[in-house]
């Protein structure tokens, strides 16, 4: 009468490893996911676009221009720029962040994201080509600004694969700066 019972496994006995098996959880996604049951934010920062959402949809929640209002010359201008000091980048960035959180926490009442940057971890999209002090600023500032409890910066092509379930592929990112054609093969 036991015998199919005895046979029977709760939940709590499922590891990660036991999830990977032949299923397209590989590392980089059981980043993005968690272990946590709560997705991760998805922040793709352009050279002209900022698109926001969670790790595991289709489309972004938002998708706002990526600049900001300078106060000293009350124009608008770009957040990443190559002609800007160190020190400048940062504080745009901060300024940058600061604003994006805002507006996506005001517009989350009704349809946005419903989080603030400390609650979940933060997936940053970036092209294969970004480049490392870009890439050291957002960090300084997810961390230390805004208290970030995790950042991944993950390649684009390879992420523009997970939403088809595929490993190999041949991803062509047309963007507003920089257009690639990338080969992905995952073994």
């Amino acid at each position: 009468m036991l015998s199919g019972l005895s046979k029977q496994r709760s939940l709590s006995s499922v590891t990660p490893a036991m999830l990977i098996g032949n299923s397209r959880l590989d590392p980089l996604s059981l980043g993005m996911m968690g272990m946590d049951n709560r997705e991760a934010v998805i922040i793709d920062i352009g050279a002209v676009l900022t698109k926001v959402g969670y790790a595991g949809e289709f489309v972004p929640r938002a998708i706002i221009r990526t600049e900001l209002l300078d106060d000293c010359r009350g124009e608008t201008v770009k957040v990443f720029d190559d002609t800007i000091s160190e020190e400048e980048l940062y504080r745009r960035l901060v300024k940058f962040f600061r604003e994006l959180f805002f507006k996506i926490y005001h517009l989350t009442l009704v349809r946005y994201l419903l989080t603030v940057a400390k609650d979940r971890r933060i997936v940053i999209v970036e092209s294969i080509l970004a480049r490392t002090s870009h890439r050291n600023a957002v960090a300084r500032v997810l961390f230390d600004a805004f208290d970030a409890p995790s950042v991944l910066f993950a390649p684009s092509h390879l992420l523009a694969t997970f939403s088809f379930g595929v490993s190999n592929a041949l991803v062509i990112d047309v963007g507003y700066s920089e257009a690639t054609v990338v080969p992905v093969i995952i073994h």
